[in-house]
């Protein structure tokens, strides 16, 4: 719902949107699948001036325009109560909290005193699970959903579910799941975009999309487009915001390894192809970049930086 006298967010495709001379005090949500982009958009967003920014990084060192001090996923462990609990990491199993009345009302409370007469901007992909608890927090809210290639994300979050058991989209649909690394991603990517689907079709007015190979390609016109439809009108941050996306070669080794060996294949690539086809990525595993040697090489690479 927009609130009175506040400004409405624009779907980042549409044309014609004017670029705002006053920045939107709405609150501003970022969200997406885990490893969709969300920190890039963050960084890209929070680079303005006037925004205040917190993010669920622990190592703020990787995100440095969050200045809050605070780790946003704790917030919410330690302000609501879960129906199902993971005791042994001291977080939650589903994401989606109970619902609490005064306690929405404290943590609202609680957002607005941290960025003072800054603009709240919080991202965390762990929102898409609790989009209707943050509706009733901030009604007035903007939405910022992050998407990325399938085959990148799934790797991505893989890489991270087998080593931490952690990146997967918390939900009780991924919760009754199989243990199976393959198939557990890419129900988080196709999920999370079904969520935003169904709560931009019920106010699109609320909604932005940021691509990230959009952002890669032309930064300084992604940029610009994202903060017209941001309501940040702020040129000058445009130019900042535009050196931080920066292209890097993919080697899908590990995920087409993850498919081989994966029995539910099939299950994976039908639930996929449709939302493929919704967003123009491809589902063709096999021409994807892949190489075993140079996979391990920056393995043995990132384990040595560790000790230096």
């Amino acid at each position: 719902m927009i609130g009175a006298g506040t400004m409405p967010c624009a779907v980042l495709s549409s044309p014609g949107v004017r670029v705002h001379s006053k920045m939107s005090q709405r609150p501003l949500i970022i969200t997406g699948c885990p490893r969709s982009g969300t920190l890039l958009s963050a960084r890209v967003v929070g680079s303005a001036p006037g925004l205040f920014l917190v993010t669920e990084h622990s190592k703020k060192a990787i995100i440095p325009e969050d200045a809050s001090g605070v780790i946003d996923s704790h917030l919410w462990w330690q302000g609501f109560d879960f129906a199902h609990w993971d005791s042994a990491r001291a977080r939650p199993l589903v994401e989606t909290p109970l619902h609490d009345a005064p306690r929405i009302q404290k943590m609202r409370e609680m957002y607005l005193a941290m960025a003072g007469d800054k603009r709240l901007v919080i991202k965390n992909p762990s929102h898409l699970t609790r989009l209707d608890i943050l509706a009733e927090m901030f009604p007035d809210a903007a939405y910022l959903f992050c998407v990325r290639s399938p085959w990148h994300t799934i790797q991505s979050i893989a890489v991270k579910a087998v080593s931490k058991g952690s990146f997967l989209l918390r939900t009780e649909r991924n919760l009754a799941l199989p243990n199976d690394a393959l198939l557990k991603a890419a129900t988080s990517w196709v999920e999370s975009i079904e969520i935003f689907e169904a709560a931009r079709d019920a106010r699109p007015e609320n909604w932005a999309v940021s691509r990230y190979e959009d952002l890669l390609a032309d930064p300084a016109g992604e940029t610009r487009r994202l903060y017209n439809a941001l309501g940040i009108g702020d040129e000058a941050a445009v130019g900042r915001a535009a050196t931080l996306p920066q292209a890097r070669d993919n080697n899908y080794h590990l995920i087409k390894s993850l498919f081989r060996q994966s029995p539910h294949r099939d299950q994976v690539l039908e639930m996929m192809r449709p939302v493929c086809a919704r967003y123009d990525y491809s589902l063709d595993i096999d021409a994807l970049p892949s190489s075993a040697s140079a996979f391990h090489v920056n393995r043995v690479k990132k384990r040595l930086w560790r000790f230096l």
